[in-house]
């Protein structure tokens, strides 16, 4: 009972137990951790109330009268969302047989009686880490589909126009532009994804090369021709020295700016321009500068420290897409930081966003 150990994690548990003082216990330790806690007197209550309160946890006692916690459990894993809600048995039964009656009917843990008030602290604990972890890639699973449907979408129309159409002549070669370039954000999406994971895990080899700064934005701009001319943005280049040559992972670079200049796009208005700068400067050692400038609506103060945190989305941005996964500049920072540099953010609320690359060479 002297665990103060705080939990940062947030949920709703629903407890079940025949017992007023087994509940009284449960409830108070489990709000101590800061948890919303629902209470029923036995099977029937938790079957009635587990489609209302849509828990994130439930504690079972596994002697309740009516049907026990483990019928209840069979039976919770049949209901909508209930095949993914993590339940825990409580159980003072003796034996093997009753925690393997627990796994059999879908319990995904278990505790015994009398309960050891740490032990169930962690192990609920870890119960919602997981569950939350399981939502928030469900969550990114249909924010990367959501992402992937227009440019599929795109791929389909112009294919099947230009397939029925054997005389298109320029609009032909329209077509095709946009299939391409719909076509490498597909593929920029999924590499995106899968080099994040081994950037994370530092088993990402860097692909070394002689490149050019300027010839990198000019290629980067290049795959945004379309953009340029259906959203009325300009790009501008504009280059500190035209002979800036670094070993890099050229291909790595080229995607952190195609993100970074993407997202300037999301988050700009018409008639307005995105500024990219290349150079060399002096900073405790020579650096390779890039930087992605636009005049769009901006970061709140708040928001900047995390921006470059997995999943995050700032909520007061109304431009661009109404879902993101909250990646693009994750990749970028990882990126950046595999190149022994860094990333720095400069952002004022109305004023427009700088994102400045910085990497040694």
């Amino acid at each position: 009972m002297n665990d103060t150990m705080a939990s940062p994690l947030s949920g709703t548990i629903l407890i079940a137990d025949d017992d007023a003082n087994a509940r009284l216990w449960l409830n108070r330790v489990l709000r101590q951790e800061g948890y919303t806690v629902e209470e029923a007197e036995d099977g029937g209550q938790v079957l009635d109330m587990f489609e209302r309160i849509r828990p994130d946890v439930v504690l079972l006692d596994a002697v309740m009268p009516g049907p026990d916690g483990f019928e209840v459990c069979a039976q919770l894993r049949t209901l909508p969302g209930g095949e993914r809600t993590p339940i825990l048995i409580i159980t003072g039964l003796e034996g093997e047989d009753a925690v393997e009656r627990a796994f059999e009917v879908g319990a995904v843990d278990y505790i015994t009686k009398p309960i050891h008030w740490a032990v169930l602290r962690h192990r609920v604990r870890n119960l919602l880490r997981t569950r939350q972890l399981e939502t928030m890639r469900d969550d990114l699973t249909q924010m990367i589909v959501h992402d992937m449907k227009n440019p599929i979408s795109l791929i389909r129309g112009y294919s099947d126009m230009l397939l029925q159409d054997q005389s298109a002549g320029e609009w032909r070669n329209d077509a095709l532009l946009r299939i391409f370039q719909s076509s490498n954000k597909l593929l920029d999406m999924t590499m995106m994804i899968l080099d994040i994971g081994r950037l994370e895990e530092g088993k990402l080899t860097l692909q070394r090369g002689p490149g050019s700064a300027l010839q990198a934005l000019q290629e980067v701009k290049e795959g945004f021709s379309l953009m340029e001319r259906d959203r009325h943005i300009r790009i501008e280049i504009d280059s500190a020295s035209k002979d800036v040559i670094a070993d890099m992972d050229w291909g790595m670079i080229q995607r952190v700016l195609t993100n970074l200049v993407s997202n300037a796009f999301k988050h700009s208005p018409e008639q307005s321009t995105i500024s990219l700068l290349c150079g060399s400067i002096e900073r405790s050692g020579r650096y390779l500068m890039f930087a992605v400038a636009d005049q769009g609506e901006g970061i709140p103060a708040q928001d900047q420290a995390r921006i470059f945190d997995k999943f995050t989305q700032v909520a007061s941005r109304t431009r661009g897409s109404g879902i993101d996964t909250g990646l693009g500049l994750t990749f970028c920072k990882l990126a950046a930081e595999a190149h022994g540099g860094t990333i720095e953010l400069q952002s004022e609320v109305g004023a427009g966003s700088k994102f400045t690359l910085l990497l040694p060479y």
